[in-house]
């Protein structure tokens, strides 16, 4: 999709995005530690029935099961970095979620490599825009109609995997990062200074997601607002996760997601999923209606 048809789309409605995976991925056999990327080589059938569950629920984006995909996440988790074209690519494939007549829209997704950047890390500016590359082109070749970066704790990171995206994709960017309780992302990073960042990236629309509910992000996307005329997404955790016997536990309603969609188109967002904890039950239409 062209950026400008999207831009125009954002004009006349408010965008659902999907809602978590992993919690799904792991009642059907995702073991803890286990990397749901691995899911589109041994269990695709899965992975694209859990799209189709989200766009049955309302959802108008469906991000790609690629979050970690790119080579340094891949190898921490024993997958070789030399198969990152082909999972991506996998994970565009389905095109089932777009259906006839629909206008579902596919959005590859792209997460933290799981290292820093100098001085805080080893891994230079060079080498973590180098990561990126063979993921973003992938998930391009493949045929996403936008790109979705997301979860993202070090604004340099973030530079780095926006230099990739502009060197190989034209087409509509959504930038976001995870906020802590204090509103300050892990490296410091407050929503003003996200914002100057990625207007001068040539990104589309900026955001907030995961770290927090919806509730400690609406102040966000606020300050957001504030100083910013760009589209905002925004996708919140299922709220504060708690450790039950051994697993992460989300104590979040879908009514609690319907309650704040609401602050969230107030405060200004185009864009409006969930985050880790949510199931299909969560974004739906009826929460932005």
């Amino acid at each position: 999709m062209k950026r400008s048809e999207l831009h125009d789309r954002i004009r006349r409605e408010i965008l659902v995005i999907d809602g978590g995976y992993g919690t799904t991925f792991q009642q059907n056999g995702l073991k803890p530690g286990q990397a749901p990327e691995g899911l589109m080589m041994e269990k695709p059938a899965l992975v694209e029935a859990v799209h189709r569950e989200y766009v049955e629920a309302g959802a108008d984006i469906i991000l790609t099961n690629t979050f970690g995909a790119c080579p340094t996440r891949l190898e921490d988790v024993g997958i070789p970095g030399s198969r990152t074209a082909e999972i991506n690519r996998r994970a565009v494939e389905p095109r089932a979620p777009r259906g006839e007549g629909t206008s579902t829209l596919v959005a590859g997704n792209i997460g933290p490599s799981g290292k820093l950047i100098t001085p805080l890390g080893d891994l230079t500016f060079d080498d973590a825009i180098a990561n990126y590359v063979s993921q973003v082109k992938s998930l391009v070749e493949a045929g996403v109609d936008l790109i979705v970066i997301e979860t993202i704790i070090d604004i340099r990171e973030l530079k780095a995997i926006l230099c990739a995206v502009r060197d190989h994709f034209d087409g509509f960017v959504i930038a976001q990062m995870a906020f802590n309780e204090d509103a300050r992302a892990f490296t410091g990073t407050e929503p003003e200074a996200l914002v100057t960042v990625v207007e001068a990236m040539d990104v589309d629309a900026v955001g907030a997601n995961c770290s927090v509910g919806p509730d400690l992000l609406v102040p966000v996307l606020e300050r957001m607002g504030r100083v910013t005329a760009m589209p905002l997404c925004v996708e919140p955790n299922a709220g504060l996760p708690r450790l039950v016997n051994g697993l992460n536990h989300w104590p979040g309603k879908p009514e609690d997601f319907t309650e704040f969609a609401a602050r969230f188109v107030a405060a200004g967002a185009n864009f409006i999923g969930s985050c880790c904890g949510s199931t299909p039950s969560s974004p739906g239409r009826s929460a932005t209606s």
